[in-house]
């Protein structure tokens, strides 16, 4: 028999998002199922098995069947999302550089950004090529 506070109930939100309800411990399932919204679809219970645990991407879950997945493609729309604010934040010293035109140090934050943009360029590549959540999370750790 399987542990109650093991139970969630998933639905997809008319957004296409999926939203998780974790019942209260000591509250029945059927009282939290009350709860859904009239507009969910793909309501199902399932364990804590079937939610992927990494939140990374939260917002590419599915709900499939008795399982909530990562979808690839939204996958991938965020893992762009998170690199582009990677690039932005190691561009940052170099771009405050640049707008100040600061003699003698502008040629090397300039080179600096370029290589800052080549690696991007390989990471984005990879993001492109990957072919699950799990080569995503390899790319963006790189």
């Amino acid at each position: 028999m399987s542990d109650p506070q093991d139970k969630r109930i998933i639905f997809t939100r008319p957004d296409g998002g999926v939203s998780v309800i974790i019942p209260a411990p000591d509250v029945e399932l059927a009282r939290v199922m009350q709860d859904v919204p009239d507009d969910a679809t793909d309501v199902a219970v399932v364990t804590v098995a079937d939610i992927p645990q990494d939140r990374l991407f939260r917002g590419a879950w599915k709900a499939e069947g008795k399982k909530c997945v990562e979808c690839p493609v939204k996958s991938k729309e965020i893992a762009h999302e998170l690199r582009r604010a990677k690039r932005a934040a190691e561009f940052a010293p170099h771009d405050e550089v640049i707008a100040k035109q600061l003699p003698g140090k502008a040629k090397g934050a300039e080179d600096e950004r370029q290589k800052i943009r080549d690696k991007d360029a390989k990471r984005q590549l990879a993001i492109d090529a990957a072919a699950d959540t799990a080569e995503l999370r390899k790319c963006l750790a790189e």
